[in-house]
């Protein structure tokens, strides 16, 4: 495998992590790794082992092997709350995330109370911290009275972004987030997700199918092929000079890529 990187003390480092589903495995002997203020493309079709891969970052599933490392402190299979809240997931649907009961401002205040308590604070909020979140994502104060319900899917997805931002993680696992999203909107998304990784310093990991994505705003692409891991390179080389026949065959794939942001 081409450019297999060695992971970083600096920001979420995955080494040898194989996964297992019923006594098959999904994914075997990952190795990647992602620093802060950089965005780490991986793509793969569908089934090649991508979102189990996020699930078992962000400590929804067990590792058969491997571990996970984020600033060199290993990540365990039961994590505490503030690993928890250190490592992010934005899925593709927000509604998974949002509860369509609350209003945002009640799902934000709720989750910053939480995370002061947990960090030995009170239960306070300063009252301008929801509505700077909403900022950081271009949204105006106004939407804190409003509903999941009440917004288009672009701006869901922004709420959901918002609302993994409340944990202040370090890092961000955005698994397919402008998958289900209209063209206007995926761009509105995929320019906040650049934005945010370089101007708070969060180390993103961009999961998705689309190599016109990962052109456009990532760093670097790691390729994922039946769960196992065939590439690893810097965008641009990448995407001049591809190694592997599978890397080949999916930029065979693309129509035309959009100019780099």
């Amino acid at each position: 495998m081409a450019e297999q990187n060695t992971p970083t003390l600096h920001g979420l480092a995955v080494s040898g992590a194989s996964i297992d589903y019923a006594g098959r495995r999904v994914v075997d002997q990952v190795t990647l790794g992602v620093r802060p203020g950089s965005i780490l493309g991986l793509v793969g079709e569908s089934g090649s082992g991508k979102t189990s891969l996020a699930r078992a970052i962000t400590g929804q599933v067990p590792l058969a092997t491997g571990t996970v490392r984020l600033d060199g402190v290993l990540l365990g299979a039961r994590r505490s709350p503030a690993e928890r809240r250190a490592v992010q997931l934005v899925q593709q649907d927000p509604f998974a995330s949002l509860n369509p009961l609350l209003t945002v401002g009640q799902v934000l205040d709720e989750l910053l109370r939480v995370g002061a308590a947990r960090r030995g604070g009170r239960r306070t909020v300063p009252d301008a911290r929801p509505a700077e979140l909403l900022a950081l994502v271009g949204l105006t104060p106004d939407a804190l009275g409003r509903y999941p319900r009440e917004f288009s899917g672009g701006q869901r997805q922004r709420v959901a972004i918002a609302r993994a931002l409340a944990t202040d993680p370090r890092v961000l696992v955005a698994d397919e987030p402008t998958s289900s999203l209209d063209a206007s909107a995926q761009r509105t998304v995929l320019e906040l997700l650049a934005g945010l990784g370089r101007r708070i310093g969060l180390a993103v990991l961009l999961i998705t199918h689309d190599l016109a994505v990962v052109n456009a705003i990532c760093d670097h692409v790691a390729v994922l092929r039946d769960g196992v891991l065939v590439e690893q390179a810097g965008v641009d080389r990448f995407f001049r000079h591809p190694e592997h026949p599978y890397s080949r065959t999916l930029l065979e794939a693309v129509l035309r890529l959009p100019e780099r942001r």
